[in-house]
């Protein structure tokens, strides 16, 4: 968010919301809490695609039309596991493959012609194993993951930081960002906090003081 109001970088972000409303309670509790002006709720141009078809225009039509109006820097689509996990019937998965992977030109399109980083997020799904719970796999399977060029997955950690003058007290939770594969990227991880201000990196090393909390 501070780099969207830098003069040199002053650039929009275009946030496409499939479920549910924009988070503008929030986005006011990360201005307020970085003490930015209001000017900064200008660059981020708020999109809303209730099924896959006007997902499919937004990215065809309208990113495209903000971008010839003023400089965009990415767009956030959230999510996209939204519309195709639910809209599509059973046998149907021919159809939602070829959907996808129309989305997924589209984005990739978009990206080169208008230099944006693309965002999508995804869900996960649990796998059972041997009857116990496993691991997890991205909700859209195959037919999204052979589209997207770079995957990160976050997941909560069951730790936080101590606090040095108070060791008992608990930080809020550690959170984990893992590059699951990139062809730019060396498979790595690195640890963060969520705050009232947004996220802040954390740097974890054995020395590091962590508190367990509860599941």
């Amino acid at each position: 968010m501070k780099s969207l109001c830098s003069p040199v970088h002053r650039r929009s972000v275009v946030y496409a919301c499939t479920e549910d409303a924009f988070p503008a309670r929030r986005l006011e509790q990360l201005r307020a809490a970085r003490r930015l002006t209001t000017a900064v709720t200008d660059l981020i141009l708020i999109e809303h695609a209730p099924d896959v078809d006007s997902l499919q225009v937004c990215c065809e039509r309208r990113v495209p039309q903000l971008a010839g109006r003023r400089p965009l820097c990415a767009l956030i689509i959230d999510s996209v596991a939204a519309h195709f996990r639910c809209q599509y019937e059973a046998g149907e998965g021919g159809r939602r493959a070829r959907d996808l992977q129309t989305l997924a030109g589209t984005l990739r399109r978009l990206s080169r012609q208008h230099s944006v980083a693309v965002l999508c997020v995804n869900q996960v799904t649990s796998v059972p194993r041997d009857g116990a719970a496993g691991g997890v796999t991205p909700a859209l399977g195959l037919a999204w993951a052979t589209q997207v060029t770079c995957r990160l997955q976050t997941t909560r950690t069951r730790f936080s930081l101590a606090h040095r003058e108070r060791p008992s007290e608990a930080a809020p939770r550690l959170m984990q960002l893992r590059v699951h594969s990139a062809s730019h990227l060396a498979a790595d991880a690195a640890y963060y906090q969520i705050e009232a201000g947004g996220v802040r990196g954390v740097p974890v090393t054995d020395s590091t003081l962590l508190v367990p909390l509860p599941d």
